[in-house]
């Protein structure tokens, strides 16, 4: 069940002045473009449309159990939007404000959240193996038992960000900003994972180990 939020268009972060006023699009017509994009996918491109937005005001909205694989979704304010079971694997997702937006059991295999404001989402057993979060905004963000193999949070803000019991083997938080080594427990990790230097942690057997030069090293 959705939570309501108020939400205050005014201090969207998606504002550019060069653009204007971004543009608004009623539910319906999200849907309809939505259902076009399904058809796009199931017919391997050759019938439907492929989604594609750009500077859009759609917050709060339900993209449930919906197939948006390889979708575009530039510059669009998507706050406290619900993605779970929602298939959006290769989506473009830039510039984008996710923030407070839900993502359970989603699946977003290689998918890029490049330069999105993605505060306060929760990623909850989803599948993020490969996505890219560079320079993406994920402060008070919460991933849990998620599945972050090979993801980049290179250059992204991950203050207060929470990492539980995920797997985070070959991916790479450093360099980055704000991450609190106590928020990242109990998750799988492998000597491909990178980690600030200095890091100290403890993985999902408990064994503790520590960063030194960029190699984990365990104690």
């Amino acid at each position: 069940m959705l939570t309501l939020h108020r939400i205050s268009l005014d201090t969207s972060t998606i504002y550019q002045p060069a653009l204007g006023a971004p543009r608004t699009l009623s539910k319906e017509k999200f849907y309809s473009k939505c259902d076009l994009h399904e058809e796009w996918v199931k017919s391997d491109s050759q019938c439907g449309q492929q989604l594609s937005i750009f500077y859009t005001v759609l917050p709060g909205i339900d993209i449930s159990s919906r197939n948006l694989m390889g979708a575009r979704l530039e510059l669009c304010d998507l706050r406290f939007s619900n993605f779970t079971k929602t298939n959006i694997s290769n989506a473009w997702i830039y510039g984008t404000d996710i923030g407070g937006a839900t993502f359970n059991n989603t699946e977003a295999l290689g998918t890029e959240f490049i330069s999105s404001h993605c505060e306060q989402a929760k990623f909850v057993s989803a599948n993020l193996r490969a996505a890219c979060f560079i320079y993406a905004k994920l402060d008070n963000a919460l991933f849990y038992k998620s599945d972050l193999s090979k993801s980049d949070f290179e250059r992204s803000e991950l203050y207060s960000a929470e990492f539980r019991a995920n797997d985070i083997s070959g991916a790479t938080l450093t360099p980055a900003f704000g991450l609190n080594y106590d928020l990242v427990t109990e998750s799988i990790i492998d000597l491909k994972t990178k980690l600030p230097n200095g890091f100290i942690g403890t993985d999902n057997m408990g064994k503790r180990f520590r960063v030194i030069n960029g190699a984990i090293k365990y104690e």
